[in-house]
């Protein structure tokens, strides 16, 4: 539940939120030359604040037996570490490529998983599922390549100047690229979808990486941008067709998203039941 306190007077107006609360408090003041006011987004845990020096979140330390069960849903991904489970990844992305025409049958090993003429990137590849009775339902991957330039979306015509010197200025474990975000028809939708984010995020943070990179379906992009990133999600190059499909080359920056989805919290609408719970699924990475 979000409420929005407009009255709160000062900081010593000290606000117990339930467990599965979240309140926005508007720190006002009598002080015509004050900073602009303070917001502050509390639960079980400080989610963040916005004052005059800036924005400050942490949700590292925060327990998880605290979370709330708003939550819940969006924490049932993991990473794949069984060859089975890796395989039936595989299987999946191969499936919904054939489905959607990003591949043809023909690019399927006697397996079913897209041979390595389609899919060079296996060895370099570290899975991620919601797995249910056993199998994936949602899935993805992040690739790590030995320099950031040899990632595949990288590797595509046009991109921003700026920004590839940018990313390949980088060390080629700071960079990965997120891909083959698939669902089954069995998948709980944006649910099992985020959930995959949700796990690559946190793997990402005890990595130290810096950036994601994707070369992203451009009505998939759309859907995220809506649905979750918002800008943190920008693109680094023109929409392309790549792997069967119209591309937009984009990155993430972990060290920007927080506070981009922290401001998409504060102003998001009461009856929007995910983007308050943003900033607690997607935490600013440890400095």
């Amino acid at each position: 539940m979000i409420t929005d306190s407009h009255d709160a007077r000062n900081d010593e107006d000290a606000i117990q939120a339930g467990t599965g609360d979240l309140e926005i408090i508007r720190h006002a003041t009598d002080d015509p030359d004050a900073a602009p006011p303070e917001l502050s987004v509390v639960g079980p845990s400080v989610v963040a604040s916005v004052g005059p020096d800036g924005l400050v979140i942490d949700l590292r330390d925060r327990p998880q037996d605290r979370l709330t069960p708003a939550l819940e849903p969006f924490l049932t991904a993991e990473v794949l570490t069984e060859p089975k489970d890796v395989d039936a990844a595989r299987r999946l992305a191969a499936s919904v490529y054939v489905r959607y025409g990003y591949a043809q049958a023909g690019d399927l090993t006697v397996e079913g998983t897209l041979d390595e003429e389609h899919d060079p990137w296996v060895v370099q590849s570290t899975y991620f599922g919601v797995l249910r009775d056993g199998r994936p339902v949602a899935s993805a991957r992040q690739i790590m390549t030995d320099r950031v330039e040899q990632l595949p979306g990288l590797r595509l015509p046009g991109l921003f100047p700026d920004d590839l010197t940018r990313l390949t200025a980088l060390r080629g474990d700071e960079v990965i690229e997120i891909s083959q975000v698939v669902r089954s028809r069995g998948a709980a939708n944006l649910i099992d979808a985020t959930a995959v984010y949700v796990r690559m995020w946190q793997h990402s943070l005890q990595k130290r990486h810096q950036a994601w990179v994707l070369a992203i379906d451009s009505h998939v992009y759309r859907q995220v941008r809506t649905l979750l990133s918002g800008d943190a999600m920008r693109p680094i190059g023109p929409e392309l067709e790549y792997f069967g499909s119209l591309v937009i080359p984009s990155v993430i920056w972990l060290d920007e998203t927080n506070a981009i989805l922290t401001r998409r919290a504060l102003e998001a609408p009461p009856d929007d039941p995910l983007t308050p719970l943003l900033p607690h699924l997607f935490p600013h990475p440890a400095r």
